[in-house]
């Protein structure tokens, strides 16, 4: 399951996240893109001190903790990813991607009841998306599971 969570996690990397907005301010900006193009190349820690750096100046930055979750589910770091979209939920509770890694995240540490919930989320924000197919195989088996 690891590797299925990596390959998902590598796919969604920064495709579905919004851009910088201009709205967030040009340092927050710099250490997102610099926090990506590390997750981008796999050096997943790095990312991590350029993502803790963003949410240092801009505190209310769901991207910010959309992507340092990324990273931390990259390293494994599950529990620290769902802490990390825990507070991006709280800034910006209609970004599907925010679902879908939580989702994967909680198989991950085998919560498949709340894996559940995460999927039924992405899945109610985002139903025809490119990736929903891959959310309702996820929950069709989940949800076989508990009968």
């Amino acid at each position: 399951m690891n590797k299925m969570i990596k390959i998902a996690l590598a796919i969604i990397t920064f495709t579905a996240l919004p851009a910088a907005s201009s709205t967030i301010i040009e340092p927050v900006s710099n250490y997102l893109q610099k926090g990506r193009s590390y997750t981008n190349n796999g050096d997943y820690n790095t990312a991590i001190e350029y993502f803790n750096k963003a949410i240092s100046l801009s505190p209310a930055s769901a991207v910010a903790y959309l992507s340092r979750a990324i990273a931390y589910a990259n390293e494994k770091r599950y529990n620290e990813a769902l802490d990390s979209l825990g507070n991006a939920i709280m800034y910006d509770s209609s970004n599907p991607t925010i679902y879908y890694v939580q989702a994967m995240s909680f198989e991950a540490v085998v919560n498949n009841s709340q894996a559940i919930i995460a999927w039924r989320k992405y899945l109610q924000l985002c139903p025809n998306c490119d990736k929903s197919s891959v959310a309702k195989e996820h929950l069709k088996r989940l949800e076989g599971n508990f009968k």
